[in-house]
């Protein structure tokens, strides 16, 4: 087989877009993997010992495929809880939801949003305090009663509103079609005539 000449741009081009379309494809390979790993770990419920197994089989496969598509590039450090330590893990535990750093990310988020709110209080004590009395605010009793009003209120009623939305559409069609067929037909009485 004749090596590409990269003098030629249009080789060089299609080998360019080959290699993408390689790489989209491990890629691919790689996320349809993990997406079974991931709902097997988000589990709060205790997995079956078949649910272990094919855990333990995607995470070692994770790891296997991920050094064949891509040898040169470094394990990262998640890649390699993954593959080692993950399946220890749930042997262990039965169950990974559980373990979750989901909870702390969330709470990381909204605690940074509250940083770039408070930003303006210069001294630490003070900003930690109003953003302490914040918290406190949003927990009390009314103020909950008056947030869970209004997300009742702002919830769209899925029975009589839609439904009376729906009819009207329909007829809206039904009497735009009727004028069509209207215009239609006076359109052909006055060429006959």
């Amino acid at each position: 087989m004749k090596s590409p000449d990269y003098r030629d741009p249009s080789q060089k081009e299609s080998t360019l877009n080959e290699s993408i379309d390689l790489e989209m494809e491990h890629i691919k390979d790689l996320m349809t993997i993990f997406n079974h790993i991931a709902i097997l770990i988000r589990r709060i419920q205790p997995l079956s010992p078949l649910e272990i197994d094919d855990l333990c089989k995607f995470c070692k496969r994770f790891g296997e495929d991920y050094r064949t598509y891509f040898p040169k590039s470094p394990i990262p450090p998640k890649l390699h809880i993954l593959e080692s330590h993950v399946p220890d893990y749930v042997k262990s535990f039965g169950v990974l939801g559980l373990f979750s750093e989901d909870l702390i990310e969330r709470c990381h988020h909204i605690n940074k949003i509250f940083d770039r709110i408070y930003s303006a209080i210069k001294e630490f004590e003070k900003r930690e305090e109003s953003k302490q009395k914040r918290e406190e605010g949003a927990n009390l009793v009314e103020v909950t009663k008056i947030k869970s009003e209004v997300e009742q209120s702002s919830r769209r009623s899925t029975t009589d509103n839609n439904q009376k939305q729906v009819l009207k559409r329909k007829e809206e069609k039904v009497t735009i079609e009727w004028e069509n067929i209207k215009r239609v037909k006076n359109l052909e009485n006055n060429n006959i005539s």
